[in-house]
């Protein structure tokens, strides 16, 4: 795990340290100069530009519509009709010349511009399109009236401004090759009077196409930046922390507003309609604003301490003072607000831009994003100024403003995705650490509480082994019975916390749970273990709340704490617990007479870590008892509060559980136990002290030995104790033991492989083993039950705990050894009678004709007997020869019945002797005899074969028989079987191999093909005994 975290640490290192591949430069290299080549597509109708009020525009049909840009004449103060400009006229004006697009000097006032051009056209209707008009206009095309914008007029009081965009059709003579346009222009209200924006001229389906086509480039702008803003505002609002949301959604904002302002779209319509003051300061702070949300993007970006991020500084500084004066500016001056604005946005997005290209240059992607959006930002603005002096035509406008306009959208999009997907990652990742981390805070408290409890509880063992020699209480056993309560006070400490830390990882699973077998149970623990003998436990629930829904580890420990709590605090006298059903929930109280509590300590038993300052109630435990109830019982949908409580007289705590249903209750009611039983405390339960066994001990640590030593010193055991798997192992082959104790982490071979090794040899009955955990898990219980364990206790072990699992596995390993002895005598009882009438019948009949043969076959028939009935069956086991006794004395009485009928064959190859239980290969060569006499004509051939492999004796029991079919051979296996067929049989003598050996009799037959049968007995089992084994002669043939 180790190494795996610091491969990855090294290749985030190195990541880090790269920088910016040449691709990716090349890549923002390429899209920046894609925008700028947007914004300088050349011009088509740059070469026909007006000159001194004249446009030669002959071509224009293939080339509509045009701009009508260059020099115009301009008649200021003045506004003059065509008929002022004819031969006729008797006075003659002098014009100046203006560029359009532009803008006049700084100045309020009325004038007149004149456009003459030269144009044979082709239809009748044409149109023109006006923009960016500053104030109110008259249009007038060859003498007739074509349009207002506004209020025209020469007063200032009369003049009504109207910002407005139009889209004029007019029929022109198309006879005439010389045309005149009149525009007359009024601005009282903007200080910056003329028209900003291009004429365009042409057919009405030119114009109409280039209107639509400007309307469109302007709404597919305006819903980009309103999605975008849509998006910050949701990402603002649902507080995702990406650090930057209100500085992109301000700046988009603003951006907005230029849209507005610059586009003619029936929604901005009504905003248009402000003031010229309002809506031009707002125009100008926009452009602050956006400086200012620039600077507080690279304040975030900037992480290099330099020149770059103080001066930073300056900018935030110079806004307030930009916002004050805007505020304040009257509107003649509002034209210089603007470049002041304007040169501090440039110098904002001038200084970003260099803090983002060194991110850029380190790999940052978002920084990448961030300056594509600034870039594409920049570029909008750069084509409305070099759109406002005529260098872009038509065509390249709207294309450019909806390109640049997406992909400002587009990266900012992206921006804010790669932030998210940051802040989710950084999330997931420190999610994954506070895991971890908490994870090791548990381990380590767990760790810390189990290798503090283990000394302790060695201590408190020892203690209390001491305590228990001395005889009449004298100065010494009252010291160690002090040492004894101050090392029991510590031990209630570290469970608290051990639990406290335990209980947060533990899943709650509610069924329902009886209060009353909970409630005895703890009560018993208390009545064991409690040294106070002046306390009486009264139990007295409920009949009609006994059940609740409800996790029975946790309530366990809630019932534990809460009783333990009243233990603790009362000398002498009752604790009652009680309970009451009330409005589906379970209400349990726990009552005692002791020293109670003030009412002003009420409200903080229940918090984490809390210890009253009462001298009276200072007592072992660092205060988690109460605070792990009221945690264990919410989370069990309750509750737990203090009911009453009085100095000097007691406290009663309550908690209340989900009920179960009532006919739940009504099923269950009659099985509980009467409520009011009680007990009286007293010292633990008194040992099997006159209980001999053996025991074999395995641990690497000589402390938990010695303890283990102490804790059973005063029993009439034997006892061994080594440290290590081998020598463990070691002591096995020379002597054998009750039961072993045996220490799951040990080094070069664990308890759980040592255990497997045992079962191998072992079974559970013929040695038990108990292990010494120190972790409680289910996985590793789980492990150790697979390994072959009998029971486990979790270190440090209690003596209590301890002696009774020993004691208990003992009994159980010697209840089974009764049990198997006892089933042996009732097999024997199993014997046919009628095999003995046969016997009988047969030995009498041949005394008549032969007396020899007569007693030899009464030899036999007492041997047999032996075999059945004598002392070695009771011992539990025999030796090889002494079955093979049985069965030669059984064939020959058989043989003497059936003649030469019957034929029996044992070979025997074995290099060692063995020994295997009474009556296991008798019983069936007996069962083989019979099936083979089913057919009186058949010979009867019965074959034993004793081979040795592998560790394991084989030994094959053929008969030529009618077989056995396939579906009757599991019911003469079913041990559960009721009745009994066949003698001792085939179900008893697999039943006993499965008990001593854990392998029951394999047997392979059909129908007409007689019958094998194979037994298995390791060589290595505990049956096998050192002086049963010796040599026999291979290949041996007894007929």
């Amino acid at each position: 795990m180790d190494k795996s975290n610091h491969r990855l640490s090294s290749s985030i290192n190195r990541l880090r340290g790269r920088k910016l591949a040449p691709f990716h430069i090349w890549i923002l290299s390429v899209v920046s100069l894609l925008a700028l080549f947007a914004l300088f597509i050349i011009n088509p109708d740059y070469a026909g530009k007006a000159r001194s009020g004249r446009l030669n525009a002959a071509y224009i049909e293939n080339r509509l519509p045009v701009a009508l840009n260059g020099e115009w004449e301009y008649y200021d103060s003045r506004f003059l009709f065509s008929s002022d400009f004819s031969a006729s006229s008797v006075e003659h004006y002098s014009p100046e010349y203006r560029k359009l697009p532009g803008t006049l000097p700084n100045t309020f006032g009325f004038g007149t511009y004149r456009l003459t051009f030269t144009f044979l056209g082709t239809t009748d209707l044409y149109s023109l399109r006006l923009a960016g008009v500053q104030g109110t206009a008259r249009i007038y095309v060859d003498g007739r009236l074509l349009s207002d914008i506004g209020f025209t007029s020469s007063l200032k009081a009369s003049s009504e401004t109207e910002k407005d965009n139009q889209y004029i059709v007019f029929p022109l003579d198309i006879m005439r090759q010389t045309h005149e346009i009149i525009i007359q222009v009024s601005n009282f209200s903007n200080y910056h009077t003329g028209i900003t924006s291009p004429i365009y001229f042409g057919t009405q389906i030119d114009g109409y196409r280039l209107a639509s086509q400007f309307k469109f480039a302007e709404s597919v702008g305006l819903m980009s930046i309103g999605i975008l803003a849509i998006l910050l505002i949701f990402l603002l609002f649902f507080k995702v922390q990406m650090g930057s949301t209100a500085y992109l959604l301000l700046f988009t904002i603003m951006l907005s507003f230029h849209l507005v302002y610059s586009s003619n779209n029936l929604l901005t319509q009504p905003v248009q309609s402000w003031t010229y003051a309002i809506f031009t300061k707002i125009y100008v702070l926009s452009f602050a604003l956006m400086g200012l949300c620039m600077i507080l993007l690279a304040r975030q970006n900037c992480y290099t301490k330099g020149i770059l991020q103080r001066t930073l500084k300056i900018y935030l500084y110079i806004i307030p003072f930009l916002l004050v004066l805007t505020l304040l500016c009257p509107g003649k001056h509002l034209p210089m607000m603007k470049i002041l604005t304007g040169t501090y946005f440039a110098a904002s997005l001038l200084h970003t831009s260099i803090i983002l290209l060194g991110r850029i240059w380190n790999r940052s992607y978002s920084a990448l994003m961030l300056m594509l959006s600034l870039s594409f930002c920049a570029s909008y603005f750069a084509l409305l100024y070099f759109n406002s002096r005529g260098m872009v035509s038509a065509d390249a406008y709207a294309s450019s403003y909806i390109l640049l306009l997406v992909a400002y959208v587009t990266s900012q999009l992206a921006y804010v995705a790669l932030k998210v997907s940051r802040i989710y990652t950084g999330n997931a990742r420190l999610a994954r650490r506070m895991v971890v981390t908490d994870k090791l805070k548990s381990e380590f408290i767990s760790a810390t509480s189990h290798e503090l409890r283990t000394p302790l509880h060695g201590i408190i063992n020892i203690i209390e082994s001491a305590s228990s020699k001395l005889g009449e209480p004298d100065t010494a056993k009252e010291q160690l019975s002090l040492a004894l309560m101050l090392a029991r006070k510590l031990n209630s400490v570290l469970n608290d916390l051990y639990g406290f830390y335990s209980s947060e990882h533990r899943s709650v699973s509610l069924k329902p749970v009886n209060l009353d077998i909970e409630v005895n149970a703890v009560i018993e623990v208390f009545y064991y273990t409690s040294d106070n003998t002046k306390l009486i436990f009264k139990n007295n629930l409920s009949k009609n709340a006994l059940w609740v829904s409800a996790d029975e580890s946790k309530l366990w420990e809630v019932l534990n704490n809460i009783i333990g709590n009243a233990v603790k605090y009362t000398d002498s006298g009752t604790i009652t617990i009680s309970s009451k059903r009330m409005n589906g929930k379970v209400y349990v109280s726990v009552s005692d007479t002791g020293i109670g509590m003030s009412a002003k300590d009420i409200s903080r038993i229940f918090d984490k870590s809390v210890r009253l300052d009462d001298t009276a109630r200072k007592a072992e435990g660092v205060g988690l008892g109460l605070y792990l109830v009221r945690q264990l019982t919410e989370q069990m949908n309750g509750s737990v509060y203090v009911e009453w409580t009085k100095p000097g007289q007691g406290t009663c705590i309550t908690f209340c559980l989900d009920a179960c249903p009532p006919d739940h209750n009504s099923m269950e009611n009659a099985a509980a136990t009467q409520a009011g039983s009680a007990y009286k405390s007293q010292n633990y339960l008194e040992d099997f002290k006159g209980t001999s066994a053996s025991l074999l001990v395995v641990d690497d640590n000589e402390d938990n030995l010695s303890i283990i030593r102490t804790i059973f010193e005063d029993c009439s055991f034997s006892m061994d104790c080594v440290k290590s798997a081998k020598e463990a192992l070691e002591l096995l082959e020379k002597s054998s033991y009750d039961i072993i104790i045996l220490d799951v982490m040990m080094p070069e071979m664990s308890g759980f492989e040592l255990c497997q090794i045992i079962r191998k040899r072992y079974s559970h009955f013929e040695l038990p083993v108990l292990l010494l955990t120190a972790c409680d898990g289910a996985e590793e219980i789980l492990t150790g039950f697979w390994s072959g364990a009998n029971d486990y206790v979790v270190k440090p072990a209690d003596r209590i705990e301890l002696r009774t699992r020993v004691f208990s596995l003992i009994t159980l390993k010697q209840s089974v050894k009764s049990a198997l002895d006892n089933e042996m005598l009732f097999l024997q009882a199993q014997i046919r009678p009628h095999f003995l009438y046969n016997a009988f019948n047969t030995i009498s009949a041949i005394a008549l004709t032969d007396g020899v043969k007569a007693s030899e076959l009464i030899d036999d028939l007492a041997i047999y007997l032996r075999g059945c009935f004598g002392n070695d069956v009771n011992r539990g086991l025999v030796t090889i020869d002494t079955e093979l006794g049985i069965v030669n004395s059984y064939v020959h009485i058989e043989q003497a019945r059936f003649g030469r009928r019957l034929q029996f064959k044992l070979i025997q190859n074995t290099r060692r002797g063995f020994s295997l239980p009474p009556l296991t290969i008798q019983p069936l060569v007996e069962n083989a005899i019979r099936h083979a006499t089913l057919d009186s004509y058949q010979e009867i051939q019965i074959q034993v074969t004793i081979t040795e492999e592998n560790e394991y004796i084989h030994i094959e029991i053929q008969d030529n028989g009618v077989g056995i079919e396939p579906v009757k051979i599991a019911n003469l296996l079913n041990e559960e079987q009721d009745g009994y067929q066949g003698g001792i049989g085939l179900r008893n003598v697999s039943r006993r191999l499965k008990l001593h050996y854990g392998i029951p009799l394999d047997i392979q037959t059909s129908p007409g093909a007689g019958t094998t049968i194979l037994i298995r007995i390791p060589l290595n089992s505990k049956f096998q005994e050192d002086e049963l084994e010796h040599g026999y002669n291979s290949n041996q043939q007894h007929p």
